[in-house]
C-alpha cells in the first residue's frame, strides 16, 4: 500500500470513530454521561492524568481509545515485516490518528461544531490553547513528527 493510500485510510478510519463516538456520547463529552468507570487517583488513574493534562481515565476512554491501536496492528497480521521501527511508526500514527478523530467528533457534533471548539467550552481542555486550537493539539502532532522522524 502506498502512503497516499495509507493515510487516507487512516483519515476515514478517523472520520468513521468520531462519528461513532458522536453516536455513543452525543453532547456529553468525555463518557461523563456512560455507565463507565472513571479513575482519578490510585496509579493508573494519576499515570493518565499526568500524561493527559488532567483528564480522568475511564473505562470507556481505555478501550475505544486502544482499539485503533490494535486496527494499525493489522498489517503485520497480514505479513508486513515487523520492525521496531515499523512499531515506532505506528506510534507515530496513533498520535496523529488520535488529534484527527478527537478534532473531528468536535466539528462534526451538533452539539459542538467549531462555533464551541474554543478554550472554555471544553472541560476536558481546561489547560493553554494557541488560536483555535487545545496546546495539547500541537504538542501531539510535534510528538507524533518527532517519533516518524526516529522511526525512519
Amino acid at each position: 500500500m502506498n502512503d497516499a493510500v495509507r493515510v487516507g485510510v487512516v483519515c476515514a478510519l478517523a472520520l468513521w470513530f468520531a462519528l461513532i463516538e458522536i453516536e455513543i456520547e452525543g453532547r456529553h463529552g468525555w463518557a461523563l454521561r456512560l455507565p463507565t468507570w472513571f479513575r482519578t487517583r490510585g496509579p493508573a488513574g494519576r499515570l493518565y492524568g499526568a500524561i493527559s493534562g488532567g483528564k480522568p481515565l475511564t473505562g470507556y476512554h481505555l478501550f475505544m481509545a486502544s482499539l485503533p491501536l490494535v486496527i494499525l496492528q493489522l498489517p503485520f497480521g497480514y505479513g508486513e515485516d515487523w520492525t521496531i521501527a515499523a512499531e515506532v511508526m505506528v506510534l507515530a500514527t496513533y498520535m496523529a490518528f488520535a488529534i484527527g478523530w478527537d478534532y473531528l467528533w468536535f466539528i462534526l457534533n451538533p452539539a459542538y461544531g467549531l462555533a464551541r471548539f474554543r478554550r472554555g467550552q471544553v472541560w476536558w481542555y481546561s489547560g493553554p490553547w494557541i488560536g483555535r486550537l487545545p496546546f495539547e493539539y500541537y504538542a501531539a502532532i510535534a510528538l507524533s513528527f518527532g517519533v516518524a522522524a526516529i522511526a525512519a
